[in-house]
């Protein structure tokens, strides 16, 4: 079972940047050597 923590982290994360776009959320719960990928459009990106 999922922690409420790591839920609502994912929640968080869902609606406040995927969501709203809120860039500014991706600060909070990210850690500096934070890497996004996404296979479907062969990005990746690291966290400025």
């Amino acid at each position: 079972m999922i922690s409420v923590e790591k839920k609502d982290l994912v929640e968080k994360w869902f609606k406040e940047y995927f969501t709203k776009g809120n860039l500014e959320i991706l600060n909070e719960l990210t850690t500096e050597d934070f890497l996004f990928f996404t296979p479907i459009m062969a990005i990746t990106q690291k966290k400025k």
